[in-house]
């Protein structure tokens, strides 16, 4: 009797159940289908793993909450020839674990499958769920999808990873995703190169002891000691200083650090991912970094796409993601997107990319007053139709106008546009409610509001 784990595919379409017990032949597991669910006679504590196609059953979000109720702990893959995003969103949110494209690849359905024994496995030796608290990079790409499968793979090891991708493309996240999908119960931290002042770089890296040098008047931990038996993320490498690379080079090869002012070395057990938006190969043509660092760091690449490159399902992903997230951190209940704003997003070139899309989400967010964002929310940076729309948003300014009375006009103005909601009005003034309470508090006192030949100002002077 074989003891190989078994993965339950629910698939209606014989050529494609052989197109996958095909691709997954070699493989240390098998594949039981059922053409339909039947949930009183299916034992479901003998699978270690869903698969699901959604064009398989009638209502593919009913059957995803029954199936995580009758087999829970059980990881779960909702799978489809025509992705859509409202039902990635909805899936997930139920309890799959991905929402993918099936594709012609056998080597990816191999992968995915894998993926889903590998998962089991870790949640029974951790006796939890083990995807309950991860936060996963949200997309249904294809290729980005087959990245993170490679990074889940690899997350176990302890080699050294390198990210690289343009400003805002999510490479701290697919950091924290590896830590998080490594099973380690140590800390992560994280350290930013580009921040780090030059004389202060080999104290924040490795630490001082009491006395080293005047101020130190008592011993501080660093970043690699913080990180040990956990991950250290190095964000933007490039922009250490050379000096630092080599003793960053012997910290990785002998693991090993010593304190400023220590007597003997320190011993260390860390994974290192380092990140950069630049080309590491082109800096180290520059001397912007050494050569042995460069080679010590790529043991695993990977090279994060713009979201400008990804499929245009993953802009309204996206968007309906930190929609959620923005109703919560501003208690706002937006309900959905308008099919317009999406179509203002999908034909943007998002050169901040996916951190440039939060930015314009949480914007939006705040602008809106009818609970559905539309194209009139959406406010993106270089747009025209954007900048005429803030006209009327920005008071008139006079000159001679003295600093005072133009934030006075910009403060009343504002509460103006938000229908005097002062939590929102502080948020996009950028000061606390407290500061705006003040002032709002010292224009009531009688100082005068000044004349502008915008007339809506003087009818905000009642409302304050």
């Amino acid at each position: 009797m074989s003891n190989h784990p078994i993965i339950l595919l629910i698939e209606k379409r014989t050529n494609v159940v052989e197109f996958i017990k095909t691709g997954c032949r070699d493989c240390t597991f098998k594949i039981n289908n059922f053409p339909t669910i039947d949930f009183k006679r299916l034992d479901f504590k003998k699978f270690k793993g869903i698969a699901l196609n959604e064009d398989s059953v009638a209502e593919p979000l009913i059957t995803v909450k029954k199936l995580i109720s009758s087999a829970p702990g059980v990881p779960l893959i909702v799978y489809s020839d025509h992705p859509k995003v409202e039902s990635a969103v909805g899936l997930i949110k139920a309890g799959a674990r991905d929402y993918i494209s099936l594709g012609k690849d056998k080597a990816k359905i191999r992968m995915v499958l894998r993926n889903l024994i590998s998962v089991s496995k870790k949640s029974e030796e951790q006796n939890t769920s083990y995807f309950k608290d991860l936060e996963k990079p949200v997309t249904i790409d294809s290729g980005f999808l087959m990245l993170l499968e490679r990074a889940r793979q690899i997350a176990p090891s302890s080699a050294t990873i390198c990210i690289q991708g343009e400003s805002g493309t999510g490479k701290e996240m697919l950091a924290r995703y590896i830590h998080q999908c490594s099973g380690k119960e140590k800390p992560f931290i994280a350290l930013n190169c580009a921040a780090l002042p030059e004389q202060l770089a080999e104290s924040e890296l490795f630490g001082y002891e009491k006395g080293a040098f005047t101020g130190a008047v008592q011993r501080k931990i660093g970043k690699f000691e913080q990180a040990r038996g956990g991950t250290l993320l190095l964000d933007e490498i490039s922009e250490m200083p050379l000096f630092m690379q080599a003793k960053l080079l012997r910290a990785i090869q002998e693991k090993e650090i010593d304190r400023l002012g220590g007597t003997l070395p320190v011993n260390v057990d860390v994974r290192i991912i380092a990140t950069s938006n630049r080309d590491l190969k082109e800096a180290v043509a520059n001397s912007l970094m050494r050569r042995d660092l460069y080679y010590r760091l790529r043991v695993m690449t990977f090279e994060l796409p713009p979201l400008r490159k990804r499929c245009q399902d993953d802009i309204g992903l996206l968007a309906t993601h930190f929609l959620e997230k923005m109703n919560i951190r501003h208690g706002k209940e937006i309900a959905e997107i308008s099919k317009s704003a999406l179509q203002k997003l999908y034909a943007h070139n998002w050169p901040g990319n996916v951190r440039e899309l939060e930015n314009t989400i949480e914007r939006a967010v705040l602008l809106d007053q009818d609970g559905i964002l539309t194209d009139n929310d959406i406010v993106i940076d270089g747009d025209e139709n954007t900048q005429r729309s803030l006209q009327g948003v920005l008071p008139e300014l006079n000159v001679g106008m003295t600093v005072q009375e133009m934030e006075k006009a910009l403060i009343i103005k504002t509460l103006e546009h938000v229908n005097q909601n002062r939590t929102h009005a502080a948020r996009l003034l950028g000061i606390s409610i407290r500061t705006l309470r003040n002032k709002i508090n010292a224009y009531r006192a009688g100082n005068p509001i000044p004349t502008f030949s915008n007339n809506s100002l003087s009818s905000s002077k009642a409302a304050l």
